[in-house]
């Protein structure tokens, strides 16, 4: 399915598919600064409970590294490409991610959403016990993913979305600084464990469990039509999650119109959400309502998230941000 003419003709009129090197600039220096603010004040406190809830803050921040790699995935970090593809293989770095792997994997789920050939799963958990098991292991497979296609482009073996030469020949240079990192910091976790523990590791592995309570609702119960208007969800969530997570929550509106930055996509949000089947109030209330849909009927799960009426998966226009 094509742009819709109108969308493609408000995105040109208010100037939106335009990123700005200044904001991304500013977002990426506050970012690393609130990490390494909150780094300093744990290691200053050196108290376990401290420690335990600088771990957290430090996740979720850590979490926005995909975000801000799947940004670069589209151009709207800057609008050079050669600075585009430096930040993605910074931002992969901190999570030891091959960014084009992620790339190549990221464009063939655009191509492809929730149709075959969809690099994304389309299964519906089978009840509330299967949800809890899985939920915190997707970000974690996911890292396992992207990590084994990246070794294996190093013995000629390409993951399948990867199409062209370039995106292959991308990949295989990209593995070699992505695990030659991987092996510099498992030297360094041997000589100063602790230090690599609370700075990076522990933040890195809250990081993977919970970067699944933001990517599941995306597509999750959507339909499996080439429809972007149908086959995303946007959740509207609140500015500190949005601001972490580079505004991903506006997802319906990306896929309408991937070109369209972070910092814009809130405008097209408003613009085309009256037309969105998928509009949730909060990642909060879309896990809540999906496991007590579960637990009530698993029979009937993968629907009855999006029929409960006033749920977070409703058929219905939301009330703005």
């Amino acid at each position: 399915m094509g742009i819709a003419k109108d969308v493609v003709e408000f995105v040109a009129e208010q100037d939106l598919a335009t990123p700005s090197a200044a904001e991304s600039n500013l977002r990426t220096a506050a970012l690393a600064g609130l990490y390494a603010a909150v780094l300093a004040g744990a290691a200053a406190a050196h108290s376990v409970v401290v420690w335990a809830l600088a771990w957290v803050a430090m996740g979720a921040i850590m979490l926005g590294c995909y975000a801000a790699m799947h940004e670069a995935i589209h151009a709207h970090l800057y609008r050079s490409k050669r600075a585009n593809r430096v930040a993605g293989l910074l931002w992969g770095a901190a999570v030891l991610a091959n960014f084009s792997v992620y790339r190549a994997y990221h464009l063939q789920h655009h191509s492809h959403t929730r149709i075959e050939g969809d690099t994304e799963p389309h299964e519906a958990f089978r009840g509330g016990g299967q949800y809890l098991f899985y939920t915190p292991l997707i970000g974690l497979l996911f890292w396992f993913q992207l990590a084994g296609a990246s070794l294996a482009s190093l013995t000629g073996r390409s993951p399948w979305y990867a199409r062209t030469e370039r995106q292959r020949s991308a990949i295989r240079t990209d593995a070699l600084a992505v695990h030659g990192l991987t092996l510099a910091l498992v030297a360094a976790a041997f000589k100063w464990p602790t230090v690599v523990a609370r700075s990076w590791g522990i933040p890195f592995l809250v990081s993977t469990v919970v970067v699944s309570l933001v990517t599941l609702p995306e597509h999750y119960g959507c339909d499996q039509v080439p429809d972007s208007f149908r086959s995303t969800r946007t959740t509207l969530s609140n500015p500190v999650v949005r601001f972490l997570f580079w505004n991903n929550n506006f997802h319906a509106a990306h896929h309408i119109y991937p070109a369209v930055p972070y910092n814009k996509v809130g405008r097209l949000h408003d613009y085309t959400v009256g037309r969105t089947s998928f509009v949730g109030r909060s990642y909060t209330a879309f896990h809540v309502d999906l496991f007590r849909s579960l637990r009530r009927d698993f029979s009937t799960a993968p629907a009855a998230v999006e029929k409960m009426e006033g749920s977070d998966g409703v058929r219905a226009p939301a009330a703005g941000r």
